[in-house]
């Protein structure tokens, strides 16, 4: 499997030609390069974030377990280290395809990586990678995507960073909002993966040390031992281990993003006790949580 640390790396596999100063952000139109000719990537994964989105493609796609095919008006999303693989079959005479790279390095006057997790649910590894979108939310993407990929194709030395940003933090929000309504269209493979997805989203509003997985079981109307086995059947993790994982993430979050003492950021994270939280967090990190806080 192919592993790609740099989007131009991952543009050589794509036989796109591009600048030499292509760094934390490149984006294109697909029919561009592929309108033409039949491609396939095997199994790879990529050390940035991936938007995509496709009408009248018959390509087929999969990320992670899901598999696709953007027909019709898909939103499609990669995170870091998923394992993905696609092969374009063809495409209609009105098809229209963008594919978005970027590297969080480029947001970081808005959001450091932890927010993209954090904030945007479409970024996480356990949830739906695709999106179906309706004629006037595909029409509001595009138009996003098609702004993007004008102002990166007439950048300029000065400012253009800045500028190119600001337009991903608007696209970022907006497929937020459309990811979601509560009928969005997200795509499952089956059950147990829209359990996890469900547990994810549950966990981003309510994580807490105090929080057990009945609780989340609850909320969902399954028993305790249903959303154990589906989530570890979807991430090949125990449901205990997930829930640690969103509260370490959150735990350090709270530590570089705030100036609270230690005793107020282990309270919001459901610890009764800041001696519990201080040993908790060294046990996970290997660091007190003042010593986190003040490394580099």
């Amino acid at each position: 499997m192919k592993i790609f640390n740099t989007i131009a790396e991952y543009l050589d596999s794509l036989e796109i030609a591009y600048d030499s100063d292509v760094g934390d952000l490149f984006v294109f139109k697909i029919e561009d390069y592929f309108g033409d000719r039949a491609f396939e990537m095997s199994p790879y994964r990529h050390n940035f974030f991936e938007i995509s989105y496709g009408q009248g493609h018959d390509v087929d796609v999969q990320v992670g377990d899901v598999s696709f095919n953007p027909s019709d008006k898909m939103l499609s999303f990669s995170t870091p280290f998923n394992i993905s693989s696609w092969r374009i079959n063809s495409f209609r005479e009105d098809s229209l395809g963008y594919m978005l790279l970027f590297k969080p390095e480029i947001l970081n006057k808005t959001y450091h990586r932890v927010d993209l997790y954090r904030n945007f649910q479409f970024f996480n590894i356990n949830t739906s990678p695709a999106l179906a979108l309706s004629e006037e939310e595909s029409k509001m993407i595009t138009g996003l995507m098609g702004t993007i990929l004008q102002e990166f194709q007439e950048r300029t030395p000065n400012g253009s960073s800045t500028i190119l940003s600001a337009y991903l933090t608007i696209l970022l929000e907006k497929a937020n909002g459309l990811y979601q309504q509560p009928n969005a269209q997200l795509i499952f493979s089956n059950r147990a993966e829209e359990i996890a997805f469900l547990f994810e989203s549950l966990l981003k509003e309510k994580v807490s040390y105090q929080r057990h997985l009945s609780d989340y079981a609850a909320e969902l109307n399954i028993s305790t031992s249903y959303l154990s086995e589906s989530v570890r059947k979807t991430t090949g993790k125990s449901a205990k281990a997930v829930a640690k994982e969103f509260l370490m993430l959150n735990a350090k979050a709270e530590l570089s993003q705030n100036k609270d003492t230690i005793a107020v950021v282990a309270e919001r994270l459901g610890f009764n006790d800041t001696s519990n939280f201080i040993k908790f967090f060294k046990n996970e990190v290997g660091q007190t949580p003042n010593q986190y806080r003040k490394s580099p």
